[in-house]
């Protein structure tokens, strides 16, 4: 798409992705599939919950993470590994036994940064190059720990 008025050529992205945007928030079946990708799908009413601050939804978040994790793939970045969005409550549920799989493929000890949602009012726990941090609304919202 070329963009003659505009005198950045990243506005045109901006205003191609803002239309998206704006015609996912639209009307339309809430269970239209809006994108698909991680093996999951993002439906219209995923996306409207997002509409006047609402909520996250697990779908949006996990989502969200494939991205970051696909990103990191790209040479420049930094190697990411995202947990879903259930992990850490499966984690305090049933412990290591219950999670251990989860990384059987993946080499956390090579990863510059490891993303775990928690869905406590939606908090990031933060893990890169040996310091933890924890990201979230409420109390405390940004720690640090060495």
């Amino acid at each position: 798409m070329l963009c003659f008025t505009s005198p950045s050529p990243f506005n045109c992205s901006f205003q191609a992705m803002e239309r998206e945007v704006i015609a996912a928030l639209g009307k339309g079946e809430p269970d239209e599939v809006m994108s698909s990708a991680f093996k999951l799908r993002v439906t219209r009413e995923d996306i409207h919950t997002l509409r006047n601050l609402c909520w996250l939804n697990d779908e949006v978040i996990n989502f969200y993470m494939g991205l970051v994790m696909e990103r990191s793939k790209k040479e420049g970045y930094p190697s990411v590994h995202a947990f879903s969005s259930f992990f850490y409550i499966k984690l305090t549920s049933g412990g290591y036994k219950a999670v251990g799989r989860w990384t059987r493929r993946v080499d956390l000890f090579r990863k510059d940064i490891i993303l775990v949602p928690i869905n406590l009012h939606w908090t990031l726990a933060v893990s890169q190059t040996g310091l933890l941090f924890r990201i979230g609304w409420g109390e405390k919202a940004s720690e640090k720990s060495h």
